[in-house]
């Protein structure tokens, strides 16, 4: 990959913003009976788009709930009527695919001597998903929803859907790290008006677990809490349905792809994680309808082997292979034998360069970067992903997780190399947060210079040796002594092309198969002005893997214009004009009722992503 301009490594000056707190209070409230939170997922392919939006109101209690608080969804509907023309939306697409979730806070008033009168838990509001099918590619279509036929109709919204070949330039839009914040207001709107026909959320979406459960940001009992390992065990779920108003007006019109971050988590008592997440952003893991269920910790504290909505892929056709990673997978050892990985090494097997020349890949938390706060944070997980993610030549990396900005040259295994992958961090979209951690604006050069930093015996000591309930943080000692220890010689590495510590949004320019103009623009300025702009190409040097492909590149591009879904017969159905389909729900598996949907479904959903042979439980 050859970058220009190139230069000696630069740090820009940071701008920290004490009014970064939020929330934003966005116009509709929680009681307003229109649908609300709609957002678009992109579904493998240009003739599908799952809407999701929510309706009814949300429940918070003085008291844990269970399963029995969960509205009844039984015969509960979600409809989307949409077509080419705002005046004659003559196709209506009908769901079973409606959903709740339950959160408890995970604490012990008298043995975490947290006295306040907080919620303990809370209901969702009722979450729907409809899968439109038969979309034309390339096409804008306006569309509606409503949870029952006769409304109440949201306002008409319009997106458009990809190409079925490659068209250029395609932009893609780049944020992490929101929460609801001014900043993530801010970044949201120009987000807007840089007008991308794509979206990539880096994670970290909601901050839900840094308010404490009455709704305070960053209480004392809070950060006590987290001074005995109690971090992401409160929250204060309102907030995800505030930031979900706050994201309509993007990803209402444009798809956004997702990925979970380490505030995702939100541990439950009973073990449960990712009860909000996963119900609320399903992404296309698997061919078919989507998949909603709550992760449960493993009880054997073995990697979990079946990691539903934690990694997944898809092709913009005819220019990128986009692939989506999780650092925070329950009890993952990050080696070759696990399941995530299993399936990285499979799926870049198949990536063919002739049909999508660029290949990108998207994870919350870095492998590399030079902020001190996530210096060699997954360092076990890129000893053993960077040699596979190198050897199939991807070209760029994209994390969120550092409060900050940076741009990486060409690198493997921190050293600069031609072919090898551009990081950029870009987890500075508005995370809320009090003046000294709204932003990570300290490097490793200059916590090297100080102790602990630089006593690699006293950091050893700290590191914990096995597995725990997440990563990256705690897999493995981060001090790694045969790469040089925990810090890095004087001075920016040679690979930090640029770094900042500000609010804002990056868009990605992809002009053919081998250039593509990438940009970063600061919250501070004015929209489309850019602070760091350059150009990048993955076709030098010829010799390297992004350039030579794979064996797959020896096969050829299906044409999306005819691409079907081929996880059941059912779902080439087409919403022709004044027509109704319905969708049969989702492969949720229903010995896990944190979540309730239509648990009539499960043997059909079965067959839809797993076969005739039923539902796989593992």
């Amino acid at each position: 990959m050859l970058v220009d301009p190139s230069g000696p490594p630069r740090t820009e000056p940071g701008v920290t913003d004490e009014t970064n707190y939020g929330p934003v209070q966005p116009n509709q409230p929680d009681n307003d009976p229109l649908p609300q939170q709609i957002h678009l997922t992109y579904w493998k392919q240009p003739s599908l788009m799952l809407v999701s939006f929510v309706t009814g109101l949300p429940k918070q209690s003085p008291s844990p709930v269970t399963n029995a608080d969960l509205p009844n969804l039984k015969g509960v509907r979600a409809f989307v009527k949409y077509g080419k023309s705002p005046r004659n939306l003559n196709s209506t697409q009908v769901s079973n695919m409606t959903f709740a979730y339950i959160q408890n806070n995970n604490y012990n008033e008298t043995a975490d001597h947290v006295a306040s009168p907080y919620t303990q838990g809370y209901v969702s509001g009722r979450i729907h998903h409809v899968l439109l099918r038969g979309l034309e590619a390339g096409t804008t279509y306006f569309y509606q929803v409503a949870a029952a036929p006769n409304g109440p109709w949201s306002a008409p919204l319009n997106f458009t859907t990809l190409p079925r070949k490659a068209q250029f330039p395609f932009r893609i839009g780049y944020m992490g790290d929101l929460g609801n914040s001014y900043n993530a207001s801010t970044t949201v709107e120009h987000m807007v008006a840089s007008k991308p026909k794509f979206v990539c959320h880096m994670g970290d979406i909601s901050y839900a677990d840094t308010y404490t459960p009455n709704g305070t940001y960053y209480a004392p009992e809070y950060k006590y809490l987290m001074t005995k390992g109690l971090k992401y065990h409160l929250s204060y779920q309102a907030a995800w349905d505030q930031n979900g108003r706050m994201l309509q007006q993007l990803a209402g019109s444009v798809p956004m792809a997702v990925m979970p971050g380490n505030h995702e988590l939100e541990f439950q008592p009973d073990g449960t994680v990712f009860a909000a997440y996963n119900t609320r952003f399903p992404v296309p893991q698997l061919p078919g309808l989507p998949r909603i269920k709550p992760l449960a910790m493993p009880a054997d504290g073995q990697p979990l082997k079946d990691p539903i909505n934690m990694y997944y892929s898809f092709d913009i056709p005819g220019i990128a292979h986009m692939v989506f990673l999780s650092n925070y997978i329950p009890y993952d050892t990050w080696g070759t034998d696990t399941a995530q990985y299993k399936w990285l090494a499979a799926d870049l097997a198949t990536v063919n360069r002739k049909a999508t020349p660029w290949l990108i890949v998207h994870m919350h938390a870095p492998l590399v970067t030079s902020w001190e706060g996530s210096f060699k944070d997954a360092e076990c997980m890129r000893l053993t992903y960077e040699p596979l993610l190198f050897k199939h030549g991807v070209d760029l990396f994209f994390n969120g997780h550092t409060h900050a900005y940076e741009r990486m040259y060409p690198n493997y295994n921190y050293t600069m190399n031609d072919c090898g992958i551009v990081h950029i961090t870009i987890g500075n979209g508005g995370k809320p947060g009090s003046p000294e951690d709204a932003l990570d604006t300290t490097t490793i050069e200059d916590a090297c210079a100080s102790s602990p930093f630089n006593n690699a015996t006293a950091w050893v000591a700290k590191m914990a040796k096995n597995p725990t309930i997440f990563g990256p943080v705690g897999n493995c000692p981060t001090v790694q002594p045969h790469l040089g220890g925990f810090c890095w010689s004087k001075g920016q590495p040679d690979f930090s092309a640029v770094r900042t510590a500000v609010y804002g949004h990056g868009t990605l320019d992809i002009l053919n198969a081998t250039h593509a103009e990438w940009a970063f623009y600061r919250n501070s300025d004015a929209p489309g002005v850019s602070m760091d702009k350059v150009m990048l190409n993955r076709g030098q040097p010829t010799t390297c893997a992004s350039v030579k492909g794979t064996a797959s590149d020896q096969g050829t591009a299906s044409d999306d214009s005819t691409a079907s879904d081929q996880s059941t017969a059912s779902s080439q159905r087409t919403a022709a004009p004044q027509s109704t389909a319905t969708d049969q729900g989702t492969a949720s598996d229903q010995s896990t009722a944190t979540v309730q949907g239509p648990a009539s479904l499960v043997d059909n959903i079965a067959r839809l992503i797993h076969g005739a042979k039923g539902l796989n439980r593992g």
